[in-house]
């Protein structure tokens, strides 16, 4: 199910910027094996200048200017042109059986701004939304503490209860196929500017969508 349901209720708006111990602590955290950032920046570049701990002063410095970088873009609502360069790769769910609607499409982008959108949507806005109770109980997609294996089993309760009782009771699943993938960009945008994501951030990620 899809975890940012559309609200009217505006959140206050975020006004932290991303700080170098959230670049630190993403990229300490990231396989280094994941492939990222098609234009050929190794996320082992990244993991490298970051286990420092802040004892070693160049690697520090250049981890505070990558996240400097990062800010700037995100405080002026502007994109960097390396952004905007995406690898789409088609993997096969069914190994030597290329079947087209059983294929997995993965977008591979650069390693930092992925890490900033994370930052602000992963872990900033979700945890704002459950803070503020603006998530459905019923969305458990993307949230902490919930797998779909749980989802699935409250379902069988569900269903088991209802056929004890002799009642009538009436679901409908709807797979949302490829739900990431086909999310509207301007849409996407201002349900997360009413979930307190700055105007600047959402304009950046908007024009990185754009190009």
């Amino acid at each position: 199910t899809c975890a940012l349901p559309i609200c009217c209720r505006k959140i206050q708006e975020d006004e932290g910027e991303i700080e170098v111990e959230e670049m630190r602590n993403g990229f300490k955290k990231w396989r280094e094996r994941t492939s990222t950032s098609p234009s050929g920046r190794h996320l082992g570049m990244y993991k490298s200048i970051s286990h420092t701990n802040g004892q070693e002063e160049e690697k520090d410095f250049l981890l505070q200017i990558i996240t400097e970088i990062v800010n700037l873009a995100m405080r002026k609502g502007i994109t960097l042109k390396r952004w905007c360069r995406v690898n789409n790769v088609l993997l096969e769910k069914d190994p030597q059986d290329p079947k087209i609607h059983r294929l997995r499409i993965i977008h591979i982008i650069e390693a930092d701004y992925n890490l900033a959108t994370k930052i602000y949507w992963g872990r900033r806005l979700m945890k704002k939304g459950e803070k503020e109770k603006l998530l459905n109980d019923s969305n458990w997609g993307s949230r902490k503490g919930r797998s779909a294996q749980d989802a699935a089993i409250i379902q069988t309760i569900h269903y088991d209860i209802t056929h004890l009782n002799l009642r009538e009771y009436a679901t409908m699943e709807n797979d949302e196929k490829s739900c990431y993938d086909r999310m509207i960009p301007s849409l996407t945008m201002l349900i997360s500017r009413s979930f307190g994501i700055r105007k600047e951030v959402c304009k950046t990620v908007g024009r990185t969508f754009e190009r």
